[in-house]
């Protein structure tokens, strides 16, 4: 099976690809320079296992023994890493078949109908996923997810895109990050959040001054992780959240998001998948910037300091969030 793509441009050097299978980005180009990671083509998507460029849904990141709890009764989920759920579960939106209508050279809009069950989640939902070119060099993703059913369920899409401003084969370690954020949620073992919520100050996860990837810093979470995969809360403040820049420092990127939360992944197993010529990536070969809700939040409802405004969703109500990712190159 072949899957549609579609094509937007600036005008001003950046072009990007998208595919209607998980509404995935497949490319961003800069200038004719590559910032995306990818595989050979559309249908290699299928089967992968990084959630490359993918919408992720219903629910990014990991759900605890695969179960949650809305208005007094259980649900119990489709389990996809052990006993708990990842991204949405086996047949997340990642592996759906998007609707897409390109409303301009600058937009395309995808649209997915989620049955009331489907992963095991309650009551019917409406995803849609919106790329837009809104400047020079500037691209927003637009989410929106509808309560169509009777019942209340939760929602929390995001964008699963690796970005690699030097190139697969260089990777991110040499790359300087500034992360707006003063806390962390620190992770168990299987990486789902302990409940408590750390703060950044002297540890490796301060970002809050640009440093370098790849510093080499020892601390039992990232002996944890392999590395990078924790969430950061964003405190509410104006102008982008995260600033990514390349070694040689000629290229850059600026996220912003309404998204209370940023999980940010290091790539540290990457070498399981393949590139755009079929060979296995570098690990660290790109970094992951998931703007969501925090992981796990089904588990910690009421709990003081997890942000979760808008994550429950009653019947007819819908839930808006927007990611802006800004690009430079001198």
């Amino acid at each position: 099976m072949q899957f549609r793509r579609f094509a937007l441009d600036d005008g001003c050097g950046l072009q990007l690809e998208l595919t209607e299978l998980g509404a995935t980005w497949l490319s961003a180009r800069l200038h004719d320079r590559e910032l995306l990671l990818g595989h050979t083509s559309p249908e290699a998507y299928r089967d992968e296992t990084a959630y490359m460029g993918a919408i992720i849904g219903r629910v990014a990141n990991r759900i605890s023994g695969a179960r949650l709890s809305l208005q007094g009764r259980g649900h119990r989920l489709a389990a996809n890493e052990g006993i708990n759920q990842l991204h949405g579960g086996p047949e997340g939106f990642h592996r759906r078949v998007w609707q897409g209508v390109q409303r301009s050279p600058a937009r395309v809009d995808f649209s997915l109908d989620s049955n009331d069950g489907d992963q095991g989640f309650p009551s019917r939902l409406r995803a849609t996923a919106s790329y837009r070119i809104t400047g020079a060099q500037q691209v927003e993703i637009h989410f929106e997810a509808e309560n169509l059913g009777e019942t209340d369920t939760v929602a929390g899409l995001t964008s699963h895109a690796y970005f690699s401003l030097d190139g697969p084969e260089q990777g991110v370690r040499g790359q300087s990050l500034q992360l707006r954020a003063n806390e962390v949620l620190p992770v168990r073992p299987d990486l789902l959040p302990t409940g408590e919520i750390m703060d950044v100050s002297g540890t490796p996860f301060d970002f809050r001054s640009p440093r370098r990837l790849g510093l080499a810093q020892s601390h039992e979470q990232l002996s944890l992780a392999g590395g990078y995969d924790h969430c950061w809360l964003l405190p509410p403040a104006p102008g982008p959240a995260l600033r990514l820049v390349s070694a040689d420092e000629r290229r850059a990127l600026s996220l912003d998001t309404s998204y209370p939360a940023l999980q940010v992944y290091g790539g540290q197993y990457l070498d399981r998948n393949r590139d755009r010529q079929g060979r296995p990536f570098v690990p660290h070969a790109g970094l992951a910037l998931e703007a969501q809700y925090p992981p796990d939040l089904v588990h910690h409802l009421g709990q003081p300091g997890w942000p979760q405004a808008g994550f429950v969703l009653k019947p007819g109500q819908t839930q808006k969030h927007w990611i802006r990712l800004r690009f430079e190159q001198r």
